[in-house]
């Protein structure tokens, strides 16, 4: 167990030896990500569903809900947590692209 200050976020990344994957090293890292990924899903749906005319408070509201959970997820600081994981994991920036 561990103990942890008020408004302090704590994470986890699931780690397992990945053999004969398709995936670059920062796909792999991203993949265990699903609140994110989930969070960038319906941010990207709900965009769309405003994009394509609808102005309706409903629409509007579940962009404004969509942003939100997106960037309480960590969405927008995602990129900048898979580098620093991969670099506690000892791969070089340039590394990322790498099957």
């Amino acid at each position: 167990s561990a103990l942890v200050g008020p408004k302090v976020r704590v994470g986890y990344l699931k780690q397992s030896a990945v053999s004969g994957s398709t995936k670059t090293v920062a796909e792999e890292a991203r993949s265990e990500m699903t609140f994110i990924e989930e969070a960038r899903k319906r941010l990207e749906y709900t965009t769309k569903v405003v994009e394509d005319g609808d102005y309706s408070e409903e629409a509007l509201e579940a962009l404004a809900v969509a942003q939100e959970d997106f960037e309480q997820a960590g969405g927008y600081e995602q990129e900048q947590i898979v580098d620093s994981v991969l670099k506690g994991l000892g791969f070089d920036p340039e590394d990322s692209a790498q099957l």
